[in-house]
């Protein structure tokens, strides 16, 4: 079974009018199935969810009807799947997802909206996507990993993809780098050869293509990075 640490039942209890009475749910056999405070015909309080074998599966804290403080949920084996700060009925404060068990996912919202760093994670608990939101939008640059390298780096303005973005090999080594504007390609995008010369390219305008791929000529490999500032990335992006 889990640990959980206590939801904020004490600030609740202070607004909790004097009337709370509980309301428990059972199945036919007498087993506890849910358990809520309720006020005037609205949750106030703890409410809890149970399987049938007595697992927790829910508890939350409302005030007034509205979610405020810790919602937990879990799985039938126990297991966290969700643990997300509410105030007022909107999700507030921190929030984290798990998949069986592990932490998938770190975020943050203020007043039911995305705000600040995202972090996701993979099964063995290394960082594989980062990124940040500005009022529920992706803003800046975004990356992903795969086994601790960085495989694809983005940038973002309002949600929309926004400046180049760089793909890479399993090994870090730059294999395309494509420009958009307000999510669509808009410039011209760059393959590289393993040793980081441009190897083809194509030119786009508003998302569409102007013309097909075509081998890089050599005076067009001034654009592929200079030796030494592939390898400063690559120091950089570890």
């Amino acid at each position: 079974m889990h640990a959980t640490a206590p939801l904020d039942t004490a600030a609740n209890a202070n607004a909790a009018p004097t009337d709370t009475q509980v309301v428990e749910e059972r199945d036919a056999a007498g087993r506890l199935l849910s358990r809520c405070g309720l006020a005037g015909g609205l949750p106030q309080g703890r409410m809890e969810r149970f399987a049938p074998h007595g697992t927790l599966l829910l508890e939350a804290d409302y005030v007034a009807g509205k979610l405020s403080g810790w919602l937990r949920s879990y799985d039938a084996a126990g297991e966290p799947v969700l643990a997300s700060h509410y105030a007022g009925g909107l999700r507030h404060g921190p929030s984290q997802s798990y998949q069986q068990g592990r932490l998938a996912c770190r975020e943050h919202y203020v007043n039911g909206v995305l705000e600040g760093e995202r972090n996701c994670y993979g099964p063995a608990g290394e960082l594989v996507a980062q990124a940040v939101f500005r009022q529920g939008l992706l803003e800046g640059e975004a990356i992903w990993l795969h086994e601790g390298v960085v495989v694809r780096r983005s940038r973002f303005r309002a949600g929309k993809l926004d400046g180049e973005t760089r793909s890479y090999a399993a090994d870090g080594t730059l294999t395309l780098s494509e420009p958009f504007r307000a999510d669509l390609l808009h410039g011209t995008a760059r393959r590289f050869d393993e040793a980081g010369r441009v190897s083809w390219q194509r030119d786009y305008m508003e998302g569409k293509p102007r013309g097909e791929w075509r081998a890089a000529a050599a005076t067009d490999n001034g654009a592929a990075a200079p030796s030494f500032s592939r390898r400063l990335e690559r120091w950089v992006r570890g």
